[in-house]
């Protein structure tokens, strides 16, 4: 069942439990809905549902934003871990080939 219906579904309490319901209005945050059809999708919903999905989706915003800020933090912790490491293994290529180039040259001659 796609998201849409899913989401339909959770707001019309179509044959669900509240549990179901409850578990279901999650994907009704995450639906894509249209324009054309937003306005009418959200009529459906009573003033309580339609504060909880905001809430929900407040609480959304606000972990995507730590998760986000948290995402931040790890990748310039790994850059400053990785870079002495590029550097390193750069230099070692660079030694190795040199070295290559001497053999080669001394074993021409």
């Amino acid at each position: 069942m796609d998201e849409r219906r899913r989401a339909k579904r959770a707001a019309s309490g179509d044959g669900m439990t509240n549990k179901e319901a409850a578990l279901e209005a999650p994907a009704a945050v995450h639906a894509e809905p249209n324009a054309a059809t937003l306005g009418h999708d959200l009529s459906r919903y009573d003033n309580e549902t339609l504060v909880k999905l905001t809430e929900h989706l407040d609480r959304l915003a606000d972990q995507s934003e730590l998760e986000a800020t948290k995402l931040h933090s790890l990748l310039e912790q790994l850059r400053r871990e990785y870079e002495p490491m590029r550097r390193r293994r750069e230099e070692a290529e660079y030694v190795e080939i040199k070295l290559e180039r001497r053999l080669k040259h001394k074993s021409s001659h």
